[in-house]
């Protein structure tokens, strides 16, 4: 807060936290609207699944058999 007070050429920086204390919070909501616009919304129920629900399955890559040697087998 003080180099903001400096900066703008305050006296006192508790000038300039009384000044900008009623902005800030509309900062913050502007801010965090802007940030719900581009943020995607969570689908479904919110918090750890019930008895009755599954957990979606981890997507695995499928693996090759492994093959050895290759050779006769002699």
């Amino acid at each position: 807060m003080k180099v903001v007070s400096e900066t703008l050429g305050h006296a006192r920086s508790s000038f300039t936290a009384d000044v900008y204390a009623s902005v800030v919070p509309q900062v913050f909501k502007a801010a965090a609207e802007a940030a719900a616009v581009v943020v995607p919304r969570r689908v479904g129920p919110i918090g750890p699944p019930t008895r009755n629900q599954r957990l979606p399955r981890p997507k695995t890559r499928s693996r090759k058999p492994l093959v050895r040697g290759g050779g006769s087998g002699i």
